[in-house]
């Protein structure tokens, strides 16, 4: 497998000074914590993130990851702002350049369908404002380092090995991947005139009126995947790579913990981490956002670039996307089709597409492509291979192995879960699966709890597994569940489905996805004609739960995707102090929230914060700030409680709350959350946009 060099472009660029402050000086973090442990440290026990915030901004500093870094510029202390990482780095220019044209492309597409699209509130339909790109104000930030030892399955370059079975790992090539995750986000001094007028939450320290400083992160991931070389081209070599992600047997001090991270044979030492070994820079950013006042059918609409760029001496150029199909380009040739359903019928690949592992040919990828939220795969647009293939051809093919798919129509399912799309909407928090910890700064109102997806939670078990496995001297399971599955105890075989969770409707394929006892599995919000998916919905729905029912009409222009004629559930048995909150406040299938003045159920329901009306109003307007805002505007309901082994369900945020315990969140939408909206923010040039088109909802 040939693998793509990250050059050492660093010796080529003169040292670039960081972003200044009023005084001329580099631009520091504000409000530095102290390190700390990253929570469940156990001393023996593998691992498979970092994402403790304190020792992620050390390792920026200190270890040579910052984001600038990895493009290949040099640094001269504190946060390099994009404005200046522009000029230090022709890769990131490359990047930028490439963003901003397609922005461009999709203000001209949108406005074909309606001229009501552009940046700031002041209209209907909202465009990413490209400025965060190169402004002073923004940067990136590391959110997370995460093994990828598992996707070495991914990366088998020969046919089938002495144990006669194409799924056992091979690693002749690679041991996986090691990714580091960054997120761009800006913070504005004092000096540039976002005042408080209000005082402040109660749960802060600080009150009165005055300028203060502005920051939040921005709904953008940067993911720099690296190859992990393997050194002796034998399999048994990888389990160095599950080695060094294993805590140390005595537990450490914070800094002697992050010196341990990059120490040689750590987690990210010289013995796993090459920087030689670039695979790609990944992109994930919300383009445009709808809000529920101009989506009121959908409880809003966010499109999502998703792009994998391949380093070409000092550019960075679009490279093709993991099994996204390039719809256009079959529809254009229909002998591709042919060569597809080929490929596809093959016993071998249609055992590793069984196992979710299947790498589809370069001829019939797409380069560029969108997600659109909410309603993931209920949609169209988001099940590419619909638009290509039919149940019909797998009929009457046969794999070596079969875990997942008895039917034609689950291998069709499977296809699209494993494209870009399926995989990136399935189970996801905002078309997000992983966004980080936010850092102690960071505004009560606009943090959140758990830093992934609820997907993202079932895989932390099934990646620790693995390399518990590897780490005992046993083959690991290659098998990748689907990203809506229920928890696994084997390839195939699952635990119950957890409350929110995705189940198998009665009489369908997937019927072997149960929920607990305590719920039922009902058709909510997938597709018209859907008969395999549901949702586990309790048998008395409480605060949190889903209370609208309808399906997701089918178009490939996701503008015109609609939910028609919803029914509506009862809430609490039809408790007065209950209400539904429907698609048009901007709660997609639907929330059962109660009075504040109500009683709680302790296990399942909190007192929830939440932006109430006038809250984007006042964003837009008088250089309020956030936190203003909030108080002016927020308001108090009764929701459903989250934590990190009980997550919200998908379009779902779990959010801190000022009522909350440590750990504990309120399910919100997760366009309520600033730092999962493209809109409502400064203007990268730190002045905030005096137009607003008065419409409340988020």
């Amino acid at each position: 497998m040939a693998l793509s060099a990250l050059a050492t472009a660093a010796s080529c660029v003169a040292p670039q000074p960081g972003a200044l402050d009023d005084q001329g000086g580099p631009r520091a973090p504000a409000q530095e914590a102290a390190l700390a442990l990253p929570q469940g440290y156990t001393p023996g026990s593998v691992f498979s993130v970092v994402s403790e915030p304190t020792i992620l901004r050390k390792l920026e500093r200190d270890a040579g990851l910052s984001f600038a870094e990895q493009l290949g510029a040099s640094r001269s202390g504190g946060e390099v702002s994009t404005q200046e990482l522009l000029k230090a780095s022709p890769r990131y220019r490359s990047l930028v350049e490439d963003i901003e044209g397609d922005l461009e492309k999709t203000l001209f597409r949108e406005r074909s369908f309606r001229n009501d699209i552009g940046v700031g509130m002041n209209n209907d339909r909202r465009l990413f404002n490209s400025g965060w790109l190169r402004s002073k104000l923004s940067h990136y930030e590391l959110v997370g380092v995460v093994n990828r030892l598992d996707r070495v399955a991914f990366s088998r370059s020969k046919g089938d090995n002495e144990s006669g079975s194409e799924l056992v790992p091979d690693a002749d090539s690679t041991c996986g991947e090691l990714r580091f995750i960054y997120r761009l986000a800006y913070r504005l001094p004092p000096y540039m005139g976002i005042v408080r007028k209000e005082p402040r939450n109660p749960d802060s320290k600080a009150s009165g009126s005055g300028m203060v400083t502005v920051n939040s992160r921005l709904p953008m991931t940067v993911n720099v995947v690296y190859w992990v070389r393997n050194k002796t081209g034998n399999w048994s070599s990888c389990k160095r790579f599950a080695t060094a992600w294993t805590y140390p047997s005595t537990k450490l001090s914070p800094a002697d913990f992050s010196s341990w991270l990059t120490s040689a044979q750590g987690p990210i030492g010289s013995d796993v981490f090459d920087r030689d070994l670039l695979k790609s820079v990944e992109i994930n950013l919300q383009a445009t956002r709808a809000p529920s006042s101009v989506r009121p059918d959908m409880g809003g609409q966010a499109e999502y670039f998703l792009r994998a760029y391949k380093a070409h001496g000092d550019r960075l150029e679009p490279g093709p996307l993991e099994n996204m199909p390039d719809v256009e380009k079959f529809r254009a040739n229909p002998e591709l089709k042919k060569e597809l359903v080929e490929f596809l019928r093959d016993p071998k690949n249609l055992g590793r597409l069984d196992a979710g592992i299947l790498l589809l040919p370069e001829k019939f990828l797409a380069t560029k492509t969108s997600s659109f939220s909410p309603y993931a795969s209920a949609r169209l647009v988001n099940r590419p291979f619909d638009r290509i293939l039919s149940p019909k051809d797998f009929e009457g093919a046969k794999a070596r192995t079969a875990y997942y798919m008895r039917t034609p129509r689950m291998a069709l399912k499977r296809l699209n879960d494993m494209s870009c799309v399926g995989c990136h909407q399935g189970s996801a928090t905002a078309g997000f699966h992983f966004l980080g910890v936010d850092y102690p700064e960071t505004h009560l109102m606009n943090s959140l709890v758990f830093e992934g997806s609820g997907h993202f939670a079932l895989e932390l078990l099934r990646r620790k597994s693995y390399l518990e496995r590897v780490n005992r001297g046993l083959i690991p399971y290659p098998h990748r569940p689907f990203s809506v599955a229920p928890p696994e105890t084997n390839p195939g075989h699952y635990r119950s489905a957890m409350i929110g969770q995705s189940c198998g409707l009665k009489g369908g394929d997937f019927e072997d996805w149960k929920c607990t006892d305590d719920a039922r599995c009902l058709a909510l919000d997938g597709s018209e004609g859907e008969r395999d998916w549901g949702r586990c919905v309790p048998k008395v729905t409480r605060a949190g739960d889903p209370c609208l029912v309808g399906a997701v009409s089918q178009d490939a222009d996701p503008n015109r995707d609609k939910i028609g004629d919803p029914q509506t559930m009862a809430c609490n048995e039809g408790s007065s102090k209950f209400h539904c909150q429907t698609y048009k406040g901007g709660f997609p299938g639907g929330m059962c929230s109660g009075d504040r003045s109500g009683k709680t159920d302790s296990k399942r329901e909190i007192l929830g914060h939440f932006a109430g009306a006038g809250f984007n109003t006042c964003l837009a307007m008088d250089n309020r700030s956030f936190e203003d805002c909030i108080n002016l505007a927020g308001d108090y309901d009764i929701r459903g409680k989250c934590n990190a082994t009980q997550p919200c369900r998908p379009d779902y945020v779990c959010a801190r709350t000022p009522m909350a315990k440590a750990g504990e969140g309120a399910c919100t939408p997760s366009y309520f959350l600033f730092q999962l909206r493209l809109d409502g923010h400064p203007t990268p040039a730190g002045t905030r946009l005096k137009d607003v088109d008065g419409k409340e909802s988020s």
